[in-house]
């Protein structure tokens, strides 16, 4: 559960720059990413939420940021469940503007060897996967 919030709060940051553009959800995606820099006293973490604010972020970039969440999260029940109302909130407020449909919340768990995962792609042609 708590690498799926991670993982939800991290979707949403990566479409800031969307959401951000919305005056009314503005504030609370603000609110999410002030949050989440607010529970680390490292700048690293912070000059992290400024490049995906900003825009310029990579895979990479979410992927530290999800793993030092997830360190700080441990054991934090507290802040995990802040999280969730964080989370909630920016939600609440897209749903509120009808632009559910414009926001990407793809959650995968994977465990094992060998497994791909596809997301984010228009399905509207044909897809062919070949695995050897």
């Amino acid at each position: 559960m708590e690498m799926q919030i991670i993982s939800l709060a991290l979707g949403l940051m990566g479409q800031f720059t969307k959401l951000s553009q919305n005056p009314n959800i503005k504030p609370v995606i603000n609110g999410l990413s002030d949050w989440i820099g607010n529970i680390f006293s490292k700048h690293f973490v912070k000059d992290k939420l400024k490049q995906v604010k900003e825009n310029r972020f990579d895979d990479e970039t979410i992927s530290e940021l999800k793993v030092l969440l997830k360190h700080r999260l441990e054991d934090e029940e507290e802040l995990l469940k802040q999280l969730e109302e964080k989370i909630s909130e920016v939600i609440g407020k897209v749903n509120e503007e009808g632009l559910q449909d414009q926001v990407e919340r793809n959650i995968v768990t994977i465990t094992g060897d060998k497994n791909v995962v596809l997301t984010g792609f228009d399905t509207s042609g044909d897809i062919n996967i070949n695995i050897d």
